[in-house]
């Protein structure tokens, strides 16, 4: 026998029970439950909150696989952002929206003119009820820019004008953000191209909303006399 009368000798094994393994198993599918039907709330309130907002298809499958990877813990893979060349050709566009002015914005490097309405140019001026005048090109892009905000904009091709812009109908949400700045006074129906948002510029007319609140030269009219000059 040596100093260490312990030294050397073999621990018992711990013997597995089956009502220990039984209750281990049910509390790791029970886990397994409850994580699952978290991810399915998750998406059904994603998908729900989207629809609301009047998504579109691609924005929905955003927003769900944005959950799943939340739970899952793992990263997301980065979105790549269509390359300028291939957006300027492409029927539908999205994204963050610059305002150029009161009926052209800038996406992905796209610029797009909004279809059926025409707003006051940048530099150009009308008159207030009062008379006095103020610059209703820089208010249009002004109302513009805060209905656009920092939504993600989706525009649909409608045609191409004579510079090369995409001419498209553009919502955010589901906000039809061309009939908005019509209805608000601050663009007009363009009738040369469409009749679409005669209504609302007879609604905002009626009101007198926006520009309809004092007096304007037509934008067309007034590039028409800039020309000219």
């Amino acid at each position: 026998m040596g100093i260490f009368p312990f030294h050397g000798r073999k621990r018992k094994k711990r013997r597995s029970s089956p009502w220990r393994d039984i209750v281990s198993d049910w509390r790791f599918r029970a886990l397994s439950l409850l994580l699952s039907a978290s991810i399915a709330a998750s998406a059904y309130l994603g998908l729900f909150t989207s629809l609301a907002r009047g998504a579109g298809l691609g924005e929905l499958l955003d927003n769900i696989s944005g959950i799943i990877f939340a739970h899952s813990g793992k990263p997301r893979p980065p979105v790549r952002k269509p390359s300028a060349k291939r957006a300027r050709g492409a029927s539908v566009v999205r994204g963050r929206a610059r305002v150029v002015d009161g009926d052209s914005i800038r996406i992905n490097g796209v610029n797009v003119r909004l279809h059926g309405i025409d707003a006051p140019e940048l530099f150009q001026t009308c008159q207030n009820r009062f008379g006095r005048r103020y610059e209703c090109g820089e208010r249009a892009r002004e109302h513009l820019r805060n209905l656009v905000g920092n939504g993600r904009v989706r525009c649909r091709r409608v045609t191409t004008d004579r510079y090369g812009r995409m001419v498209a109908t553009c919502r955010v949400g589901g906000m039809d953000i061309g009939q908005r700045m019509v209805r608000d006074g601050w663009a007009v129906a363009f009738v040369r191209y469409s009749r679409r948002y005669v209504s609302d510029e007879r609604a905002a007319r009626l009101a007198r909303r926006g520009l309809w609140a004092g007096r304007f030269v037509p934008p067309s009219l007034w590039r028409r006399m800039k020309k000219r000059h």
